[in-house]
């Protein structure tokens, strides 16, 4: 034999077979090399043996009517005292716990996810990209253009008698061109936006 042996208890669910597999396959060990745990495993097993066949659970009548009606008596008693303690009867639903605080740490966190959601969901105001440094807008008698370098464009205004009136503008250029004859007012309007 190796090891201390067994315990009554092990020995006993060893002979229904109600260890788990673990401990069921330490004990067979034991018992393979201890003759004194294996005859009371079969001590068992031929006592389990001996009481279906006979019947006999060896438990007496022990008034289980008078029992029944004391376990029904502690339980009125429970109840009893419980309204003593939480007079005012809680609304609920039969198999449902009254929402608490759980509940609106629950709501609060699902209403903060849903507008980060929305938030991050909605488009950015988009803003107009920088024009390149190297683009000019500028109005002069001729007409109104812009140019990069040698190359550009030019609106041309109207014959060079009539008169003009140059304004600049931020991200572009602007001229009004008035005729003499007629009142007529033209106007070029060049913008840089990308």
């Amino acid at each position: 034999m190796r090891g201390p042996h067994i315990l009554d208890t092990e020995l006993a669910l060893a002979a229904t077979g109600d260890l788990g597999w673990r401990r069921r396959l330490a004990v067979w060990l034991h018992a393979r090399q201890c003759a004194e745990c294996a005859a009371g495993v079969e001590e068992f097993r031929a006592l389990r043996a001996e009481v279906r066949r006979t019947g006999d659970t060896g438990v007496e009548d022990a008034g289980w009517a008078e029992l029944e009606r004391e376990m029904k008596a502690n339980i009125r008693l429970g109840l009893a005292a419980g309204r003593i303690v939480d007079p005012k009867p809680a609304l609920a639903i039969p198999g449902m716990e009254p929402a608490g605080w759980r509940a609106a740490v629950v709501m609060a966190t699902l209403t903060v996810v849903l507008a980060s959601g929305w938030l991050l969901r909605r488009p950015l105001p988009q803003q107009a990209a920088p024009v390149p440094a190297s683009m000019v807008a500028e109005a002069s008698a001729e007409g109104v253009g812009f140019h990069e370098g040698q190359t550009g464009l030019v609106l041309l205004g109207p014959e060079r008698d009539t008169s003009v009136m140059l304004a600049g503008s931020a991200g572009g250029a602007r001229a009004r061109f008035i005729d003499e004859e007629t009142g007529q007012v033209t106007i070029h309007h060049v913008a840089l936006e990308d």
